[in-house]
Formats: C-alpha cells, sequence, structure tokens
C-alpha cells in the first residue's frame, strides 16, 4: 500500500477519536469528531491509559511485548497499538475490523520512520513534531 487512507470496510464501524501518546503518557496528537469535542481532557487520557497499561503489566507480570490491546464499555471499544516510541488508542462504537487495526499499524510505522529519532528522547517541544497532528487527523475517513 503506497498511500495511506480509510478504506470503504470501515463501514463497520464509528471512529470517535483518535490518541497518540509517547511511552511517558504524553498526548502527542488527538482527534475526535465534532460530536465528541471537548468532552474529555486527552492529556488525563493519556495518563491513565499509560498508567492502566503499566498496572496490567506489573500485576500480570506481562512481559514487555504483551501489551494491553482492547477496552470495551459497553457500545463503546477502544484498540490499542504500539511501536517503539508511542502508542495510539483509537475510540470507536461497532466492530472492529481487521482492517483498522493494520491502517492503525501503518500509521504507527509512518510516525516513526519521520518522528523516530526526535521521539527517542522527545524533551517536550512540539516544535519538533510539527505535522504529526494531521497524520493522525488522515486517520478518519473523509466525509461527504
Amino acid at each position: 500500500m503506497s498511500s495511506f487512507s480509510p478504506r470503504l470496510k470501515w463501514r463497520e464501524c464509528k471512529l470517535e477519536e483518535v490518541f497518540l501518546i509517547n511511552t511517558s503518557g504524553v498526548v502527542l496528537a488527538h482527534t475526535e469528531t465534532r460530536e465528541k469535542t471537548g468532552v474529555v481532557d486527552s492529556d488525563i487520557v493519556g495518563g491513565m491509559l499509560t498508567a492502566v497499561q503499566d498496572f496490567v503489566k506489573e500485576s500480570f507480570h506481562a512481559e514487555d511485548r504483551e501489551t494491553l490491546r482492547t477496552l470495551s464499555v459497553g457500545k463503546i471499544k477502544m484498540i490499542i497499538e504500539h511501536s517503539p516510541n508511542t502508542y495510539m488508542a483509537v475510540v470507536f462504537t461497532g466492530y472492529e475490523t481487521e482492517e483498522l487495526r493494520s491502517d492503525i499499524k501503518f500509521l504507527l510505522k509512518k510516525v516513526e520512520k519521520k518522528y523516530g529519532r526526535v521521539l527517542e528522547g522527545w524533551d517536550g517541544d512540539k516544535e519538533k513534531i510539527r505535522g504529526i497532528e494531521s497524520m493522525v487527523n488522515n486517520l478518519f475517513p473523509a466525509t461527504a
């Protein structure tokens, strides 16, 4: 796949929010649907997701490569995919598709390729990761 764009098979789910978070819990990018705008503080979500993942890893003695990948509450689902310096949490309703996970992994690879060196020792300067937000926004399907 040479270019990235959500495919038609995403009809099965409706994306609500996408968080790109570094491994220390800082939200690097956050995008949401117009209906959800401002409902939850993205920084709180980033810190809590990181804390929950650390708790699960320690409590259940998970190995480094074993990570929390799915959360669900009622109709709301969250899938999580990891890369070396970040992880992406995608909140949606409907049904998870394998294509959704593969598109997220593809996007994470693009982020690592473009920003990986910066993110390894990132000092919090958002100017150094300019453009990362627009990459995350591309995960949302274009609306008519």
